[in-house]
């Protein structure tokens, strides 16, 4: 019999690996975002948020692909990309950080 444990461990990992470098590009592009609003580059702050949101649901629809959205060592994750994703959304909305510009 063999032990299937360690492939899961070190496949879990991997991923784990995987949608950190993918969170953290997130968060650069959300910063971008509101670099390009602070300046008031209004068309970029476009750009920009739609590429994070669209990150952001990219990021949430592998989790379920991959079945880890419901199993808690994973909610960390899922709840990264949600924050991301919303946090962008409202900044886009409301005009945030400078509503007048």
């Amino acid at each position: 019999m063999t032990n299937h444990a360690p492939t899961k461990r070190k496949s879990f990992k991997d991923l784990e690996q995987l949608l950190t470098k993918g969170i953290l590009a997130n968060l650069v592009l959300f910063l971008l975002v509101m670099a390009a609003s602070v300046n008031g580059i209004g068309w970029l702050k476009l750009i920009l948020g739609i590429l994070t949101i669209l990150a952001s649901l990219t990021g949430i629809l592998f989790l379920v692909m991959v079945k880890e959205h419901r199993r808690s060592r994973s909610y960390w994750m899922l709840a990264s990309f949600l924050a991301t994703g919303l946090c962008t959304l409202v900044s886009l909305i409301s005009g945030a950080p400078f509503p007048g510009k």
